[in-house]
């Protein structure tokens, strides 16, 4: 299972001899002088449109090429005081389903490439019920910085002996990723009406079974949001013209 740690306003990490770093330019806070720096253009050249998409494009590629020494880099959302960041550690053989939108930078070992393998669900109707085809999950060994909006919070599941399977729902938006381990699927949420007002999704992430998934403390705008405030924009155009 992957080692979740604390989360703060910022993350001190190590960078032992041989080690990297990738990080987005705008988390990059503070590091000790003596790294070897470079531009990483993607995050991974495998994925050219998902790294676009998700913002990780001219990332800092920093490596620690010194045989003995330790150092250090201080990561931080400058532009944002209410994200904060938790590292999450993937052991050899451990796996984690993340949405890179939620990825702030990446820790490799010496000579290590970064794994990520694509899922796709199309023949799910879960998959079709959430507009959510493709997963992507990352192969340990490797430590990923995850970003959250006030804080990222780690819920685990646990089986019982005589008892059902554990299950737990979280709010849609909030969702940052999960053990593949899980069953994942979507559970209705509120009524429509709250959805078409833009105040709720209308499906909730149900998780079950035993394992680990990771969420933000409080969901942050995204294109979700922004697609309710349109609805929500719709219906308050259609009450003007009728004077309500």
């Amino acid at each position: 299972m992957p080692g979740v740690g604390p989360s703060a306003v910022s993350a001190d990490v190590p960078l032992l001899p041989g080690e990297r770093l990738i990080a987005r330019e705008k988390f990059l806070q503070a590091s000790d002088e003596g790294l070897a720096r470079r531009t990483r253009f993607l995050l991974d050249w495998r994925m050219p449109i998902a790294s676009w998409a998700s913002g990780l494009t001219e990332l800092i590629e920093m490596k620690n090429c010194h045989l003995s020494r330790e150092f250090r880099c201080t990561l931080s959302n400058q532009a944002n005081p209410h994200t904060e960041l938790a590292v999450v550690l993937l052991r050899p053989g451990a796996r984690m389903v993340i949405r890179p939108s939620f990825l702030a930078a990446v820790l490799l070992g010496n000579n290590q490439e970064l794994k990520v393998a694509r899922r796709w669900q199309l023949w799910r109707w879960q998959s079709w019920v959430t507009l959510q085809f493709r997963f992507f999950e990352f192969h340990g060994p490797c430590r990923l910085v995850i970003a959250g909006s006030r804080g990222v919070r780690a819920e685990w599941l646990a089986r019982r002996e005589g008892q059902p399977p554990a299950a737990r729902r979280t709010n849609q938006d909030a969702t940052i990723g999960f053990t593949p381990n899980l069953e994942y699927r979507p559970a209705r949420a509120e009524t429509f009406w709250s959805y078409y007002r833009g105040m709720n999704p209308l499906f909730d992430d149900l998780f079950a079974g035993a394992g680990l998934f990771l969420c933000q403390q409080v969901a942050s705008e995204g294109e979700a949001k922004a697609a309710r405030r349109f609805w929500s924009s719709v219906w308050g155009g259609l009450l003007k013209v009728f004077g309500l």
